[in-house]
């Protein structure tokens, strides 16, 4: 028996027996079994911490140790494509281990703009972590400012990735920056994202998550306090190819299931509370979001992206410019 065999038997047999219950166990049990047995018996939580380790094994365990029966690291299981060591956002790429990844972002879309210098840093060969340093100039500026995003990344196969993100940033931004109201913002981003690839210069993704924004202007409770929350959960999926090793494209498309916004304010502030809620095949009004973009490699470590975004439920479109250097 090995280690990752015995982990669940030692972790049932650790659990101490303290919830009182009348049906019959092998473990001793000190509680009277005449008590009424209002909580779910004990056996429940042992199939449901069986479960999780089991969940455990396959997702760090098993892939690791197959890679290694069969005397190939981890890492040349994924195929090496012209955007590998690139991460993206709608993808399953991560920079290469020991390796970094700037990137001068501007984004004008129908929603919410965005505009920054992500740096992403490899620890592993699946596992990432980044933050935003165009967020320092805020904090020069006595500002409160965050942003932060982790991925990690399962290899199936060499034809099968997935992986799993999270975004999430903070800014509260004084009266001396903004020129006004003192500001705070908060956002999220969740999302899970399957790739297939059938070479190395076609490939598909698949993507599932949920974005939450919420933004507050002036102090709670004055007349002039402001606030609105804006949460969605989509589903997507989108093409990449490239015709060329230096030259590719790539279109996406994301289906929020419900879009909802929520606002309220103060006495002066101007705005009527109130929630707007829209839901796929519900509503008239069409929720698609879906994006055109050509990617140039320039050299070895520069990757040069250009783009088209529109949003229907808005009647808007927007662009993005998107430089990235790796080293």
């Amino acid at each position: 028996m090995n280690r990752f065999q015995s982990l669940p038997r030692a972790i049932f047999s650790s659990i101490p027996c303290n919830i009182p219950c009348n049906i019959p166990c092998s473990i001793p049990c000190n509680i009277p079994s005449s008590i009424p047995c209002n909580i779910p018996c004990r056996n429940f939580y042992r199939k449901f911490y069986f479960i999780l380790c089991c969940m455990f094994y396959a997702i760090f365990c098993q892939p690791t140790q197959a890679y290694a029966q069969r005397g190939i690291p981890n890492s040349t299981q994924v195929r090496d494509t012209p955007l590998t060591g690139f991460p993206g956002v709608f993808d399953t790429f991560t920079p290469k281990k020991d390796s970094f990844v700037v990137s001068g972002t501007l984004c004008q879309n129908p929603l919410v703009p965005v505009f920054g210098v992500p740096v992403e840093y490899g620890l592993s060969e699946n596992l990432s972590m980044g933050t935003n340093i165009g967020l320092l100039p805020l904090l020069a500026a006595k500002s409160r400012a965050f942003g932060g995003k982790i991925r990690y990344r399962i290899p199936w196969s060499s034809d099968l990735v997935s992986s799993f993100s999270a975004w999430g940033y903070n800014l509260a931004l004084p009266s001396s920056v903004t020129g006004g109201n003192s500001s705070t913002i908060k956002g999220s981003l969740l999302l899970a994202t399957t790739s297939y690839f059938f070479s190395d210069r076609f490939w598909l993704n698949a993507n599932a998550g949920g974005f939450w924004l919420t933004t507050e202007q002036g102090s709670a409770g004055s007349a002039k306090f402001q606030k609105s929350a804006l949460s969605t959960t989509f589903l997507g999926a989108g093409a990449q190819y490239f015709t060329a090793s230096w030259f590719g494209v790539r279109g996406s498309a994301i289906l929020p299931y419900k879009f909802e916004t929520v606002s309220d304010g103060g006495p002066e502030s101007g705005v009527t509370g109130g929630t707007v809620s829209l839901k796929a095949g519900t509503n008239s009004t069409s929720l698609l979001v879906w994006s055109f973009l050509t990617d140039f490699r320039i050299g070895q470590d520069w990757l040069l992206s250009l783009g088209l975004l529109s949003a229907d439920s808005v009647g808007a479109a927007g662009y993005s410019f998107d430089l990235s250097y790796r080293w």
